[in-house]
């Protein structure tokens, strides 16, 4: 089952260290928030920079909600 969640990325800010980015998603209940922010802060730095060859200076997760699970 493939499972569709809205996530929203903002550029926050343009500066001299960078670009800051803001990413806001939505997470299933039990996951590991900090472990899977990690992971996706890491993931988005490297496709950034490997499609614009543009490093961020940071990236931002920001957690809207928790999804319950159906039961």
């Amino acid at each position: 089952m493939v499972k569709q969640l809205t996530v929203k990325v903002f550029i926050s800010k343009i500066d001299e260290d960078g670009l800051k980015v803001d990413i806001y998603s939505y997470f299933d209940y039990g996951t590991s928030v900090p472990k899977v922010a990690m992971a996706m802060q890491e993931r988005v730095k490297q496709q950034v920079l490997f499609m614009t060859d543009v490093a961020l200076s940071e990236v931002n997760i920001h957690v809207v909600g928790v999804v319950a699970e159906k039961s």
